[in-house]
């Protein structure tokens, strides 16, 4: 199963690209 498809259940109001976004955000203030 796509780990996008398995993600966008659990938020189903936002888009793939946005909670990829958001992931992408997160990771980058890590550093």
């Amino acid at each position: 199963m796509d780990v996008w498809q398995e993600i966008k259940t659990f938020y189903p109001d936002k888009s793939v690209d946005d909670i990829k976004n958001n992931i992408i955000n997160l990771l980058n203030n890590q550093k």
